[in-house]
């Protein structure tokens, strides 16, 4: 069974490796990131992969209850809503990838791995210090 504190986790190294390079070469990110998303069918396996992960996330919380724990829970239905848009219209996904300000210059590449690793880094500190004061309270 998958607890909230390896779910944090995970998706804080999944956040670091994936968007680690951008800050080191944000103009080969960007133009990677450009080819990804030029196929409709890597769209559509993107959306699959986004919907594991939703599942990852929605099951350990899925209600939306008061704390920390909603947090997971936002990250799994907007991940869910985000695969069923890759999944049904990947049309759409191109054509706001293309439009997109984060994939549109090197500058809006910088600022979402900036993003991106200050939530990892946020995630890794609930993780290890909320997630343990809740065990000990609760236990």
């Amino acid at each position: 069974m998958f607890t909230p504190k390896l779910v944090l986790v995970a998706l804080a190294i999944f956040l670091i490796i994936a968007y680690l390079p951008a800050l080191a070469a944000p103009k080969r990110f960007r133009k990677e990131m450009k080819d990804f998303t030029s196929d409709t069918a890597t769209v559509r396996m993107l959306g699959l992969f986004v919907m594991l992960i939703a599942f990852f996330f929605l099951s350990v919380q899925y209600k939306f209850e008061d704390g920390w724990m909603m947090l997971i829970a936002i990250f799994g239905w907007i991940a869910l809503a985000k695969s069923i848009l890759f999944l049904w219209n990947p049309e759409f996904v191109k054509r706001f990838a293309r439009k997109s300000y984060f994939y549109s210059s090197n500058t809006g590449i910088t600022a979402l791995a900036i993003i991106a690793i200050v939530a990892a880094v946020a995630m890794i500190y609930l993780a290890l210090e909320v997630v343990n004061a809740v065990e000990v309270v609760a236990g």
